[in-house]
């Protein structure tokens, strides 16, 4: 149940027999506005508690909050790390494979070595993105 909607219903059954009191005999009149006055007495303490609870529960909330937000954004960083290192992988793959037909062919050893050193040069970039 919500804590703010028993406040209000409180306040509507205190406020409905106070009304009731002052359409009645004086005493029984009296006794059914005293039954209404201790309803919204009841209303504002229970308004007063439910006021309380949240303030005791806001700033929790608010740090699971930025503890979610900051784990999405770990996350995102990890994928992105991920597709990054993957990529290079795909990479270095295709050049070896590169590499492995230019060493078959005669005369290019110019372009065989070239191609080794920029697989070299991947194969560090994967080192430092698989970290």
């Amino acid at each position: 149940p919500n804590p703010k909607a028993n406040a209000n219903g409180l306040f509507e059954f205190g406020l409905a027999f106070h009304q009731l009191g002052q359409s009645e005999g004086e005493v029984l009149g009296k006794k059914l506005q005293l039954v209404g006055s201790t309803a919204d007495t009841l209303s504002v303490l229970s308004a007063q508690h439910a006021d309380a609870e949240w303030k005791k529960l806001e700033e929790p909330f608010k740090d699971y909050l930025k503890v979610i937000h900051a784990v999405k954004l770990a996350l995102g960083r990890r994928h992105d790390k991920r597709v990054s290192y993957t990529a290079l992988l795909h990479e270095i793959q295709t050049r070896e494979v590169n590499l492995h037909r230019l060493r078959m062919s005669p005369g290019r050893e110019g372009q065989a070595y070239s191609t080794e050193m920029s697989i070299q040069r991947y194969q560090a970039a994967a080192e430092v993105a698989r970290e």
